[in-house]
């Protein structure tokens, strides 16, 4: 295994692979939202080591999409109108294994239900 430092290119470094997966989350407030004010919020840990799926099915905001990535999400959605809310996520995730990689997601969303 080669040294890495500051000035060279990690190119023989032992990629550790995994197969596990798994998230937690909780989340308060309303199931759906239906009218001005309904609410929700919601944190949750995820952690997806490289053969844990297939990379097309891992969700694609998370990390910027792939696998081999572990970190949170938060969030929250409010009602603006009937069937009409917006959502508010930040996920934040890093490389397990492998060279360092870290990303950080902001998603704004206008929602509507007919």
């Amino acid at each position: 295994v080669a040294a890495c430092t500051s000035t060279s290119i990690c190119t023989s470094q032992i990629y550790v692979g995994g197969n596990q997966g798994w998230m937690a989350r909780l989340t308060v407030g309303h199931k759906e939202m239906r009218q001005l004010w309904d609410w929700s919020a919601f944190a949750a840990y995820k952690y997806l080591e490289s053969d844990s799926v297939i990379d097309a099915f891992a969700d694609s905001d998370f990390g910027l999409g792939g696998t081999n990535l572990k970190g949170y999400f938060i969030g929250g959605n409010v009602g603006l109108s009937d069937n009409v809310w917006a959502s508010l996520r930040w996920l934040s995730a890093s490389s397990i294994s492998g060279l360092p990689y870290a990303v950080d997601v902001l998603l704004v969303d206008l929602n509507a239900k007919f």
